[in-house]
């Protein structure tokens, strides 16, 4: 008779068991930061933004989490496609990129890139109130960044930067 009631407990406690863990298993699990998510393939041309902050800053302070989106130059097998995207949350180094970002020189008006091969880091900026805001860094050439609204001259650093986070250096 001990044994049977063991035995029941037994199966008891393992069936609670098993519906605790499937009730878990079917909860959605949230990323404690939304960001946007990356193209499957590199976008042609960043959008004018409106925002004021975006007319002032190229990343304007203030983001809560950028997603870096590298996309593959011409001189690969798959030209525009998708090749890493990192998640950066960590509020110092999200204003250190901003601080580089916003401490770079204009791009002459009429500048020609010959050598630009299509590789380029996409930076996805998100703000408070749902307010996104996207970078695009061209990592040949002319090394031109922008938010839309005008266009600047990436800084050694900043490439070297964005690429260590991205794991992919230019050839």
């Amino acid at each position: 008779m001990a044994r049977r009631i063991l035995i029941t407990v037994g199966l008891v406690g393992a069936s609670t068991l098993a519906l605790a863990l499937s009730s878990v298993a079917r909860m959605s699990v949230r990323s404690p930061v939304s960001a946007p998510t990356c193209a499957a393939r590199e976008a042609v041309g960043i959008p004018h933004t409106s925002w004021p902050p975006a007319r002032r800053h190229v990343a304007p302070p203030g983001a809560s989490a950028l997603r870096l989106c590298r996309y593959l130059g011409g001189n690969t097998r798959d030209p525009g496609a998708l090749a890493r995207t990192v998640l950066v949350i960590q509020q110092q180094q999200i204003r250190q990129i901003a601080h580089e970002l916003n401490s770079l020189r204009r791009l002459p008006a009429h500048a020609l890139c010959p050598k630009d091969d299509g590789s380029m880091i996409t930076i996805l900026a998100r703000y408070p109130q749902h307010r996104r805001l996207a970078i695009a860094v061209i990592l040949t050439g002319c090394t031109q960044v922008t938010n839309g609204n005008r266009d600047y001259v990436a800084s050694e650093h900043l490439l070297n930067q964005l690429e260590t986070l991205t794991g992919y250096h230019r050839s």
